[in-house]
């Protein structure tokens, strides 16, 4: 599933800006590119187009060139992770070598065509510096593509971020130019959420981000007086407005209280209540259990706390001891007021006698797979990645067999999981 919405690929939304005399050269540079849907929707965060915008021929040929050099097909090479940090990011001169800038827009196709996510992490961990504290000093055109490039990297490898720099995004212009650009964000922030065995954890992460935003100081929009107001005074009269609800009827409200947006445009009103429903699903728990809401999430996480499982990395997966017939399904309880998940079986094979539980092959399986991504014919990209969790693992678990789960079958010639200890 793709995480930007549909609308806001380059061939969709180029058609409401074109030039009367070029849309059927449009038409025909549509069908010689055949573009993939997540090239067409790239192509548009590297190239987005605004109301004010006319594309004419020249425009068309910037396009085609762009296309051409995201693929290679212009020769273009990406950079390697070694050539990243030969650059001088930070000083700006580069975006004045039209090479180096075709090799970024070429590294940063490769990183999502390949899922080279280390690559993506190298290029991002280079540009933190130039976001953070250069980007004031960078001329218009230089940060521009800076912003783009970085918004892209850190968007499409989400998973891979460290939370200092998730809560940047979200504390600062990053998330109005993601929803700019059409980024499904609660999808994003959902796929770590869904990797983390701890629902506590899953709390912590959702807070903190809804801490970012609360205090986000960039603007968007005015006030009835026509006064310019930043994301934290929406976040706060929102607030003061539901009085702590955060539901969706008083989301409905607040969005139609006169009182608030008479000076917004229409698309400014849109980027504001999409940051105030990402905001109400980050505090009122609908982003940490399926379908759930924040009496659920409480009470779930009041009863880890009572079995003494608030850290447990294994209490996601199987949150309580049972007896009895194995096929026996049991659903993560939820208030009254919500339909329940999907339930899970149980496996009452790692249980002990004495009611401890041990750890088994499928467990820590489903451990690294909530961790590295469910893949096709369980083969990994980053295999030692994979591999050294294991071995952190056994340490873990006081069993060295846990090392050897995922081995490389010579016959098969290629990596496969071992079905027990």
């Amino acid at each position: 599933m793709a995480i930007f919405q549909e609308k806001f690929t380059f061939t969709n939304y180029a058609r409401t800006h074109l030039d009367r005399d070029v849309v059927s050269v449009f038409d025909d540079l549509v069908k010689r590119w055949d573009l993939f849907f997540w090239e067409d929707g790239l192509l548009y965060q590297l190239y987005p187009l605004g109301p004010e915008d006319v594309l004419d021929e020249t425009d068309l040929a910037d396009v085609s060139d762009l296309i051409k050099t995201m693929r290679g097909e212009d020769g273009t090479e990406h950079f390697s992770r070694d050539d990243l940090g030969d650059i001088d990011w930070q000083g700006g001169l580069w975006y004045q070598d039209a090479n180096i800038i075709k090799r970024v827009f070429r590294t940063v196709y490769v990183c999502l065509n390949r899922n080279q996510a280390d690559l993506a992490m190298d290029f991002r961990f280079c540009l933190d510096p130039v976001v953070m504290q250069k980007a004031a000093q960078l001329p218009a055109e230089t940060k521009e593509v800076v912003f783009l490039v970085y918004n892209v990297l850190c968007l499409y490898f989400f998973r891979q971020l460290p939370d200092g720099i998730v809560y940047f995004l979200f504390e600062s212009g990053f998330v109005i130019l993601a929803l700019k650009l059409g980024f499904k964000l609660e999808d994003i922030i959902r796929d770590p959420i869904e990797r983390m065995t701890s629902f506590n954890n899953r709390d912590v992460f959702c807070l903190e981000i809804s801490a970012s935003l609360a205090e986000n100081p960039n603007d968007l929009g005015q006030d009835n007086n026509h006064e310019k107001k930043d994301v934290k005074y929406w976040v706060d009269n929102f607030r003061i407005y539901s009085q702590g609800n955060f539901g969706g009827s008083d989301l409905l409200n607040f969005a139609a209280d006169k009182n608030y947006f008479g000076g917004c445009s229409g698309e400014e009103k849109e980027l504001i209540v999409k940051i105030l429903q990402l905001y109400t699903h980050l505090i009122n728990g609908y982003l940490i259990v399926p379908q759930g809401d924040l009496v659920a999430v409480e009470k779930r996480l009041k009863d880890f706390e009572e079995k003494g499982k608030a850290n447990d990395p294994l209490a996601y997966f199987d949150d309580k001891l049972l007896t009895g017939d194995i096929s026996a399904i049991e659903p993560i309880p939820v208030s009254t007021t919500k339909e329940a998940p999907v339930a899970r079986k149980k496996n009452i094979s790692n249980i002990q006698a004495d009611g401890i539980k041990k750890i088994d092959a499928q467990m820590i399986k489903k451990i690294v797979m909530s961790e590295f991504g469910y893949t096709e014919g369980d083969q990994f990209e980053d295999v030692e990645a994979v591999i050294q969790r294991l071995q952190e693992l056994a340490v873990d678990y006081e069993n060295p067999e846990i090392a050897d789960l995922y081995y490389f079958d010579e016959q098969g010639n290629e990596f496969k999981w071992r079905e027990q200890l």
